[in-house]
């Protein structure tokens, strides 16, 4: 859970990513379809895969849970970029 919450977490805190617990990153079109294959192509960003179009229901929850540190934050985070 931990892991899904962090790759979430991560998505969603880039400039411009969208992210909602109904349709996750909500990819729509080719241009979208295409930077949202070159992103889960990286080992690093593959938990992602399943919430191209679907969200995540426990997201809010595990926010709630999790302390703020227990995402990736610092250099990590701002290593990964949304292509879109």
């Amino acid at each position: 859970l931990k892991t899904t919450f962090q790759a979430i977490w991560v998505y969603h805190s880039k400039s411009g990513c969208h992210w909602d617990n109904e349709h996750g990153a909500n990819i729509k079109g080719p241009a979208a379809e295409a930077v949202w294959k070159e992103y889960v192509s990286k080992k690093s960003n593959s938990a992602m895969k399943p919430f191209k179009n679907n969200g995540w229901p426990f997201y809010s929850k595990m926010e709630k849970v999790l302390p703020e540190k227990s995402a990736a934050q610092g250099t990590m985070s701002s290593y990964l970029q949304c292509l879109i």
